[in-house]
């Protein structure tokens, strides 16, 4: 998927309400690949902005590294990369 400079910039804004933000936005996180113990994320972090809006993952892949595709909590992220040390 494609991010615009607007896309961006409603993605970067995690307090506003997701509900507000979700308004006819759509995507597809599709044929990413993390290699050699590389950490990728394809999703928020904190803040589920992604929870009124139809994002479809397919094809992602992991060879030796870490990827998240699916929203998960700030404390569940610093976990991960605890775990990864």
């Amino acid at each position: 998927m494609t991010l615009t400079m607007d896309d961006i910039a409603f993605l970067a804004e995690p307090a506003a309400p997701a509900a507000a933000k979700a308004t006819g936005f759509s995507g597809t996180v599709k044929d990413n690949e993390a290699l050699n113990h590389a950490l990728q994320v394809n999703t928020p972090i904190g803040v589920d902005i992604w929870q009124n809006m139809h994002v479809h993952v397919e094809g992602n892949k992991s060879s030796d590294g870490t990827q998240v595709n699916a929203p998960m909590s700030e404390a569940a992220f610093l976990a991960l990369l605890a775990a990864r040390k």
